[in-house]
């Protein structure tokens, strides 16, 4: 099982998404949404500190506003909803 996380960076609020690969089917294991209160960067943080000490490897991010301040992966929204 291939466990994954898609972060949504929003004007007011982190939206995640865990999904997970499993006998060649993706589904989405939950949802969640947190508000980042204008400290998009320090709440990032905690959150993926949260994701990499369950084991999650690979994620990717959306948001215009915070693609040159991070090291990870970023994607286009529309390119996140396909």
């Amino acid at each position: 099982m291939l466990k994954s996380y898609g972060i949504c960076v929003g004007a007011a609020n982190l939206t995640f998404v865990e999904l997970c690969l499993e006998g060649g089917s993706h589904y989405i294991v939950k949802t969640f949404q947190i508000s980042h209160e204008g400290n998009i960067l320090g709440r990032l943080e905690q959150e993926l500190n949260k994701i990499k000490q369950s084991g999650v490897k690979h994620i990717a991010v959306t948001g215009r506003k915070i693609k040159d301040s991070i090291n990870l992966p970023w994607i286009s929204e529309p390119e996140a909803v396909e």
